[in-house]
């Protein structure tokens, strides 16, 4: 047996998900958190198509939140009158932005991702089935917030 692994590091399990503090109920099928840089990358003729240099400019964030509580996801990408209108064209949706926050349902996973200013993507697909479960895959996109954070892991589950 190797002493070069320590199984308490290892995690399973789902986590809860809120928005602006409110828990958005029920997933399926687990949250996909996809952080991509971005780069510029610098190419000079004598060097052909080869990148001599290659800076990070950004980054994209994105977070699929399966959710199984049509309602309230539905609420999270409508309007006030429960309708997708001409009149949400040209607005700027980052204006609704609030803190996404995971949180480990196993008790012995204390580490939570928060995204301090995120926001759900308007589109979405729904499915209506005879023999599943009806799932609102929600998407949503992060930035960076007012003091330059993008993801942050915070104590959970009782720690500090």
């Amino acid at each position: 047996m190797s002493d070069d692994y320590d199984i308490s590091k290892m995690k399973i399990g789902p986590c809860a998900v809120s928005f602006k503090g409110t828990v958005l109920g029920a997933t399926q099928g687990g949250i996909k958190v996809k952080v991509e840089p971005i780069y510029h990358e610098t190419k000079c003729d004598q060097a052909g198509e080869t990148v001599v240099r290659k800076v990070l400019i950004g980054f994209k964030v994105t977070i699929e939140t399966p959710l199984m509580e049509i309602t309230d996801s539905m609420a999270l990408i409508l309007d006030d009158d429960s309708k997708i209108t001409e009149s949400m064209i040209g607005t700027d949706i980052f204006d609704s932005a609030g803190a996404l926050l995971l949180t480990p349902i196993n008790q012995n996973d204390t580490v939570g991702r928060q995204f301090p200013k995120a926001v759900p993507l308007p589109g979405f697909e729904d499915s209506y089935s005879y023999q599943d479960d009806r799932i609102v895959p929600l998407v949503w996109e992060a930035m960076f917030d007012d003091n330059g954070v993008l993801m942050e892991e915070i104590a959970v589950n009782g720690t500090s």
